[in-house]
């Protein structure tokens, strides 16, 4: 396929110099329009003219009302306001800048048509002038940039007006030591709600469907015990379920002097109704509340949350008017870090001394330091509200690690302890139990066995050529003495997913009982991440998490096991309430942080930090809501029509029961699909079943613009116990070409060169078919 001139008669002067033009079939030429956003080749000089616009072209042209060119140039102005994060002051310049070089313009053109028409035409000096006048009268630009978009107040105004802006609203706090009136700044859910209800984006997606009662592969949150449950989602199964998430995060630098002074509460909002590659981007969270920390832990819960509470009990009685139809609303669970989910629960967060400190069971740290995978009476409503009257009646500050009533159990859909908070992924395993036990097992292997040094261990970390997205999450240098590990989370799931990859060739004994329990964690994070996992996957990683956390007590008695421990030990019971615990992945929600972070950085502003920040993401959604940025399913690059005839036999053959033809199938190496990018030389899951088959990915196929199959060359995996990894044969098992839709898992992975094994290391752990 050539897309100029100029390299297509180069090659057919190199390929085939006894080849003329003539003598080319027809069904290898194709012309296809222009892209409206392309410019036109310079090579291929001889279609300029085609590709000027003609008399009869202009006159076909849409007329353009002033409404519409009014709402095109608010777009662009709260596009740079809101996506682009462009200072008021400077959008101000632009538009006054703009104006004058518009006005230079039109004064030029003016000139040039006067001078036209009285010399060339000849007509009056009172024709001219009226024409002249007609001119200026239907300048929009003017019109626009002088009237309603001539100032920051006027433009905000029209913005408000014009698109779906939801503003954000003053919750009174009290009055701080310095006898200043603190605020907090609350977008109404129920307003939020209704806008995004009657957006292009809802009304073009399919709502997810119920979940099997019966299910024994749990895919979303539907199929978790939690929501078959859910007495409200069961008598009402139409309506919303939102998830919630809170967390604090610092808009400066964190190691710097105004370090605390601006940490702000943020509070999400997700719908749970939207499918999971919807709901995953951060455009699909909603803004609920910001708070300056400081004044939250002053004023309190229950002041910083009061209109939040109000608004969703009437999402539950009430519920909310669209289109003449009525929607009610549930909150189904309120996601965080710990800290901010026992402060949420009413929880003791002194996680280092205090006796109670887990939210699902009642053990105490005696008992956890006794034995590792003891648990206690579960937590529930009951025991909860047992625990709050012995508080009042008592009144002492903590009974059983409860230490107050959650405001938010006066919900009708929602306890804390059903359980309603979910766990942190990150937190716990990732940045918790991950971090300190991976870098105590490296400790013990350098130190004690003395299989290879750290110097070696962070020059391959430093040196390793990483594939695909594990290259943007590269893992951090190892520091001899520390006491775990110092990447965030992603980079340490992603040194232990790789470190067989890195050190398994310095490994001497694969039974030593160390590298065995590193290898065993890797296994829990593989399991627990499943993006689906099935009854008897929880009920192994149950056998495998009490196993690790034995093992882990009897190899290191002397290093005292975490509260984090603990907690993974619940997160079999956590898989059958919550569903996979991926559903519920917190930072995912943390990236939404970085907007507001890019805005006070920007901005240099911090007089009233809450305040700018949520009136500037609430101009970002008016944005969003306006359809400008609606994510599509399917994002291709770049891509031809497809020839079966153009290709090998061995292709012809695995595309022969599909039907594609040059006419509505489209051949491509890039795509993304529902968020995730795909290029050639992936590997995909094939099968699952007996064996575990890995296709690599050739051709990208899109049928009639919506149907996505993947041409893979099929190889046979076989696990090598030794490192806990796939590896694949160099010998082909055929060509398949498979929808996008069937594969068993999504997730494209990549593979590297162990021991001259082609190894593939799982992202996460696979349901078999």
């Amino acid at each position: 396929m050539f897309t100029k001139k100029s390299s297509f008669t180069s090659h057919m002067c190199r390929k085939h110099k006894a080849c003329s033009p003539d003598g080319i079939d027809d069904m290898y030429r194709e012309t296809r329009p222009q892209p409206p956003n392309c410019i036109a080749s310079t090579d291929d000089s001889e279609n300029t003219h085609d590709a000027m616009p003609t008399a009869s072209a202009a006159s076909d042209m849409p007329e353009v009302d002033s409404h519409s060119y009014l709402r095109n140039m608010c777009l662009f102005y709260l596009k740079l306001q809101g996506q682009l994060l462009v200072p008021a002051s400077t959008i101000q310049t632009i538009v006054e800048e703009m104006q004058n070089v518009h006005d230079l313009g039109q004064a030029y053109t003016i000139n040039k048509v006067s001078s036209l028409l009285k010399n060339d035409m000849s007509l009056s000096d009172e024709a001219v002038t009226k024409i002249c006048d007609c001119i200026k009268e239907s300048d929009l630009f003017s019109s626009c940039h002088q009237g309603q978009l001539r100032t920051t107040y006027t433009r905000n105004q029209t913005f408000k007006k014009m698109f779906k802006y939801t503003e954000p609203r003053k919750v009174a706090l009290g009055i701080d030591e310095n006898m200043t009136q603190k605020f907090a700044y609350y977008i109404p859910v129920a307003e939020s709600l209704k806008s995004f209800l009657q957006s292009d984006l809802w009304r073009n997606t399919q709502a997810q469907q119920f979940g099997d009662p019966d299910v024994e592969v749990f895919t979303d949150l539907y199929d978790g015990q939690n929501f078959k449950c859910h007495q409200f989602f069961n008598e009402n199964p139409e309506s919303l379920k939102l998830i919630l998430y809170q967390d604090s995060f610092e808009v400066v630098n964190p190691l710097g002097s105004g370090k605390k002074t601006h940490k702000v509460l943020a509070v999400y909002l997700s719908l749970a109704n939207l499918p999971i590659h919807l709901r995953s981007n951060t455009d699909n969270m909603f803004l609920v509340l910001l708070c300056v920390e400081n004044d939250f832990k002053r004023f309190g819960i229950a002041k910083v949350f009061s209109e939040l509470l109000a608004d969703l009990k009437s999402l539950e009685t009430d519920g909310i008017n669209v289109d003449g139809e009525t929607v009610k609303a549930g909150l189904y669970c309120i996601a965080g870090d710990n800290l901010g989910s026992h402060c949420v629960g009413g929880f003791t967060e002194n996680f280092s001394t205090s006796q109670y400190f887990c939210r699902y069971c009642e053990i105490t740290r005696t008992e956890f330091h006794a034995d590792p995978n003891a648990c206690g009476p579960p937590r529930t409503p009951e025991t909860y509200a047992t625990a709050v009257e012995g508080l009042q009646a008592e009144d002492i500050q903590c009974v059983r690690g409860i230490k107050a009533n959650s405001v938010f159990n006066t919900l009708e859909s929602f306890h804390v302890s059903q359980p309603g908070l979910p766990p942190c992924l990150g937190h716990d395993l990732f940045e918790g139990v991950l971090s300190y036990d991976l870098a105590l097992y490296l400790k013990n292997i350098i130190k004690k066995k003395k299989w290879f040094t750290y110097n070696l261990l962070n020059r391959r970390i430093k040196q390793f050529k990483y594939k695909g997205s594990e290259a943007l999450t590269k893992p951090c240098a190892v520091k001899p003495d520390g006491a775990k590990l110092s990447g965030q989370a992603v980079q340490n799931w992603n040194l232990l997913r790789l470190l067989p990859v890195l050190i398994g060739d310095k490994v001497q004994n694969h039974q030593d009982e160390v590298w065995q329990l590193a290898l065993q964690l890797k296994d829990i994070a593989d399991l627990i991440c499943a993006q689906k996992i099935s009854l008897s996957q929880i009920a192994y990683v149950d056998i495998l998490i009490q196993e690790y956390l034995e093992m882990r007590k009897l190899l290191f008695p002397e290093i005292q096991l975490k509260p984090k421990h603990h907690y993974l030990r619940h997160y079999s019971a956590l898989l059958l309430k919550f569903g996979p615990l991926m559903r519920l992945w917190t930072l995912r929600f943390e990236s939404k942080h970085s907007y507001f972070k890019r805005c006070a950085r920007h901005l240099k502003n911090f007089k009233n930090i809450c305040q700018t920040l949520s009136e500037r993401h609430q101009m970002y959604q008016a944005y969003l809501l306006a359809g400008q940025e609606c994510g599509t399913l399917l994002q291709v690059k770049e891509s031809c029509a497809f020839y079966p005839n153009l290709y090998s036999d061995t292709i012809k053959h695995a595309v022969r029961e599909l039907a594609f033809s040059e006419n509505d199938t489209k051949v491509t190496t890039d795509i993304q699909y529902k968020g995730t990018a795909y290029k050639k030389g992936q590997f995909l899951v094939y099968r699952n079943d007996e064996y575990m088959d890995f296709g690599e990915l050739l051709l990208i196929l899109i049928q009639n613009d919506t149907s996505v199959y993947i041409l893979m060359d099929i190889h046979k995996g076989t696990f090598l116990s030794e490192y806990h990894l796939y590896s694949v044969t160099k010998d082909s098992l055929g060509l398949q070409c498979i929808n996008i839709d069937d594969l068993p898992d999504f997730y494209p992975l990549v593979s590297y060169i162990l021991d001259g094994y082609q190894v593939i290391p799982l992202k996460h752990s696979i349901v078999e078919k």
